[in-house]
């Protein structure tokens, strides 16, 4: 935690205060380097919308300049860490992020604790990115999350966060997911999507840069057999070809890594990466 870095940027908002670019600001993310889920489906909304408000996206656009350039043609765009993404950081109202713990610069209950009191009370809104179905208050509960407002999208999910995560009634809302906004327009073409989620233990988790899983983990698992095995099955490999489908295979963001490991050899096959891939663009088709 940078506290001189902190003081620095503290007495520099005071001389952009006066700036109306900088009142009421509104600071939306997602991973700091993407932007295809509910931060930017939001975002759209809100800069389509809401134009008069000061709502800002934070992204690496080195690192993701396929999502940066989508975003510029909405305005606004912020590098993702950089020196205008902590002053409006600290300028901020609102805090909206589809994940936990990427949209702060530094630590922030620490950040709230030794320098709150300095800058504009701010309202955290956690959208996130897939329905919580598992009991995961011990990340993601009132005890251990800075969140105000606590998304849900779908009416069980939402009794089950008010219910087990230590939240009032006034912190959960059920509203759906800002992403769902967006899958009306269908395009159908003759296409399996096949979109396994990730497993514990088996991949190198992207948050977690301690506990280290060797690449032969993954490759030694049921998990790995059992899609290796299906992506190159015979039976299958008919069927979409007596019916003319293709099967687009695109597993979950932490296993998308591992992706270079799998292999097929049917053209009806297609291993989907997130570079090459939009997920909202595949479920409409």
């Amino acid at each position: 935690f940078k506290s001189f870095e902190v003081v620095i940027l503290v007495l520099l908002l005071q001389v952009f205060s006066f700036n109306k670019k900088y009142k009421d600001v509104w600071l939306i993310c997602e991973r700091g380097f993407d932007a295809r889920d509910n931060g930017y489906h939001f975002f759209e909304y809100l800069r389509n919308h809401h134009a008069d408000l000061n709502v800002y996206y934070l992204i690496n656009k080195k690192r993701n300049p396929l999502d940066y350039k989508k975003l510029c043609n909405l305005g606004n765009v912020i590098q993702y860490k950089g020196f205008k993404h902590k002053l409006l950081f600290l300028a901020a109202t609102k805090l909206v992020s589809a994940h936990k713990g990427t949209i702060e610069p530094w630590n922030y209950v620490q950040f709230t604790k030794y320098f709150g009191r300095f800058v504009p009370e701010k309202k955290y809104v956690f959208l996130q990115h897939g329905i919580t179905k598992d009991n995961v208050s011990n990340i993601l509960g009132k005890e251990n999350a800075p969140f105000d407002l606590f998304i849900t999208g779908a009416k069980p999910e939402y009794e089950y966060i008010l219910n087990n995560f230590g939240y009032s009634a006034e912190e959960v809302a059920y509203t759906g997911f800002a992403r769902f906004d967006s899958l009306h327009d269908i395009d159908l073409e003759n296409t399996i999507l096949l979109m396994p989620t990730w497993r514990d233990g088996i991949v190198q988790k992207s948050w977690d840069q301690i506990n280290r899983v060797n690449d032969q983990v993954f490759l030694s698992s049921e998990y790995y057999y059992t899609f290796q095995s299906l992506l190159n099955n015979d039976e299958l490999h008919n069927l979409l070809e007596q019916r003319d489908y293709k099967l687009v295979f695109y597993p979950h963001y932490e296993v998308q890594k591992y992706i270079k490991y799998f292999s097929t050899d049917s053209k009806r096959v297609i291993l989907g990466t997130e570079q090459e891939y939009d997920i909202q663009e595949l479920l409409k088709k």
